[in-house]
This record gives structure tokens, C-alpha cells and sequence, in this order.
């Protein structure tokens, strides 16, 4: 689990990259589903395996504000091309 955890995150951040060049509706939904499925198997890693609870929710949170900075730049640009 934590090797599909790990390959579903780093695909994630990448994907989450070309969106942020490259945006689309349905590619900012396909993102969001991945970021969905990388919290899912992180909460459920975390569940299972406590014992590096505070690293593991360290690495989420920056995880998660990588991500966010990528859905705003996203969203931003997405904006500016619908309304030209």
C-alpha cells in the first residue's frame, strides 16, 4: 500500500504541474481525483501505521500545499483564457 501511496502521490504532483500549464476543466477534475485517492491511502496508511504519525502528517501538509499552489495557478490561468 505505501508503494502505491507513494507512485499515486508523485504521479499526482506531476500531473498537477502540466495542468498548471496546460488547464482544462477536465483535467483539474482528473487532479483532484488523484489528490483524493493520495489523502484516501494516506489516512488509511496513517490508520494502520501510527507509529510515524507526525512525519507522515508533516509530508502530507506540504504535499497538500504544493498541490493547492498548483490548483490556484491552474484555476488562474484557466480563468484568464475562458474570459479572452
Amino acid at each position: 500500500m505505501i508503494i502505491f501511496h507513494v507512485i499515486v502521490a508523485s504521479f499526482s504532483l506531476i500531473y498537477s504541474g502540466f495542468v498548471l500549464f496546460f488547464p482544462s476543466k477536465p483535467r483539474l477534475q482528473i487532479a483532484y481525483g488523484l489528490v483524493a485517492v493520495t489523502l484516501a491511502s494516506g489516512f488509511y496508511l496513517a490508520w494502520t501505521i501510527p507509529a510515524h504519525i507526525t512525519q507522515t502528517c508533516i509530508t502530507g501538509l506540504i504535499y497538500l500545499a504544493v498541490v493547492a499552489l498548483e490548483f490556484v495557478g491552474a484555476r488562474r490561468r484557466l480563468a484568464i483564457s475562458i474570459n479572452k
